[in-house]
């Protein structure tokens, strides 16, 4: 008698005590997914009015990912720079799943990069922003060499500690050591956060797992479009409120 094996599954993939922490963020998330597919379809069975749903935005100044109010004085388009990055982060994973890519290891490693800054609000990408200028310095003082291994190219800038744009805080890493920091530099969750974590991926998984957009910036194929639409109406409103 011949048994036949299962299939091997990436999800079993979670079992491995060696697995790199990101990709086992990004496979806890898939596996939310999954385990919601099944039911998401009752609660997401028709297409979003996607052209409804963008008027509203373009007449209101409310967060297109949580609908809170935004502060004209930073984006015009979500009220925080992690909430940009969860609508960001599903429009990822919609894409991934349509071009089945959830197998793929460099996909799991590029969602375990965004999702390990979620949980402290964010990447601080506003404040981390360098010029072109003083990248290139950082570069050449450091000999294009990552100072954290001393042996690889480096292809990024390091903040050493915070969110600090001094060049005495910034250094030249190679892609690979800058992950393994980022990831080496997390503490223990506490159980409420924990429990915030657990809450926010299955959140995010309802948003992936729909077969269609539960809401327009989860749309990985029009977004693109459709942000910058917004964002003109946005400003052109502001502009007029500021000086009637």
């Amino acid at each position: 008698m011949t048994i036949k094996r299962r299939e091997r599954d990436y999800l079993d993939d979670l079992d491995n005590p060696l697995l790199e922490h990101g990709r086992r963020l990004a496979l806890i998330l898939l596996t939310y997914v999954r385990d919601l597919e099944a039911v998401s379809a009752y609660v997401n069975d028709e297409s979003l009015d996607f052209d409804r749903e963008i008027a509203e935005f373009v007449d209101t100044l409310k967060c297109v990912n949580c609908s809170k109010e935004i502060n004209i004085e930073g984006s015009v388009i979500y009220c925080s720079e992690y909430c940009q990055q969860i609508a960001g982060t599903i429009r990822y994973v919609r894409r991934g799943r349509i071009n089945q890519r959830e197998s793929e290891i460099e996909f799991q490693v590029g969602l375990g990069d965004r999702l390990n800054h979620l949980p402290n609000g964010g990447y601080p990408a506003r404040d981390r922003l360098l010029s072109k200028e003083l990248r290139e310095t950082i570069f050449k003082r450091d000999n294009y060499t990552c100072r954290i291994c001393g042996k690889k190219a480096a292809q990024q800038i390091d903040h050493i500690k915070g969110s600090s744009n001094d060049p005495t805080n910034l250094q030249a890493a190679c892609s690979d050591c800058n992950r393994e920091k980022a990831f080496l530099n997390r503490r223990l969750i506490t159980p409420e956060e924990r429990e915030a974590i657990e809450k926010l991926y299955f959140n995010m998984a309802m948003r992936i797992a729909t077969p269609f957009p539960l809401l327009a910036c989860d749309d990985h194929e029009r977004w693109q479009k459709t942000e910058p639409k917004i964002r003109g109406a946005r400003k052109k409103t502001i502009k007029e409120a500021l000086n009637p």
